[in-house]
């Protein structure tokens, strides 16, 4: 019986921590943290797409632009993501 409450508990608890981070995108990690290593992330996974998130060159670029706010490598990630994709 104790077997069966703890593994019910285990259950519930790994649901709702797996349904917790799904819900945390890496476009929104990256405007909540502010870091480059998050956000250089988050423009990696929507330039080449990554396990259930497709391929987004618009949405890459615009979280370099949001990067040049805070960092000049954004400004040039962003100007070499419009040129690789040939979105101007």
């Amino acid at each position: 019986m104790m077997q069966k409450i703890f593994f019910c508990f285990l259950a519930v608890g790994l649901t709702l921590c797996f349904a917790q981070s799904a819900s945390n995108s890496p476009e929104e990690k990256c405007y909540k943290e502010k870091t480059l290593a998050s956000c250089m992330l988050a423009i990696g996974i929507y330039e080449n797409g990554f396990g259930m998130i497709r391929k987004n060159p618009r949405k890459a670029i615009n979280i370099a632009e949001f990067v040049c706010k805070y960092n000049r490598s954004g400004c040039f990630k962003a100007d070499e993501l419009r040129e690789k994709f040939n979105i101007w």
